[in-house]
This record gives C-alpha cells, structure tokens and sequence, in this order.
C-alpha cells in the first residue's frame, strides 16, 4: 500500500504507520522507547512533537520503506 504524504497531517501518518504494524498505541510507542501509549496517543492527536528520526526509527523496525520523490 503507498500513503502519500501530502494528503494527511504528520499525526496522520504516525496513525496509519500504528495501524498498518497492527499494534496498540502502548506497544507502538514502546516499540520506538517512547513512553508507551501517552506517547502514542500524544502524537496520533498532535499533541507531541517528534522528529524525523522518530519517523525513520518506526520505518526501520516496521520494515516500512519512507521515498522522497521531487515533482
């Protein structure tokens, strides 16, 4: 399945990357060392802030491929 970035804010993503790994807010912020589903929940809501090393992290132990592509 392919997500294109630009239609979804980045808590979004972090949403769809949870859903798609088919774990809980608590496991999927443990699985990066996150504080388990406050974490989760957090960013799923934007209240969090994160970095792109998060995000990479996540890809990483998801095996999930991230692509930049110029238009």
């Amino acid at each position: 399945m392919k997500v294109t970035s630009e239609h979804y804010k980045p808590e979004e993503m972090f949403k769809i990357l949870r859903e798609w790994s088919g774990l809980t807010q608590e496991e999927f912020g443990n699985l990066i060392g996150k504080n388990g589903r406050s974490w989760a929940k957090g960013i799923e809501r934007g209240i969090n802030r994160f970095y792109f090393s998060d995000i990479y992290d996540i890809a990483k132990k998801l095996n999930i491929t991230i692509t930049f592509e110029k238009k």
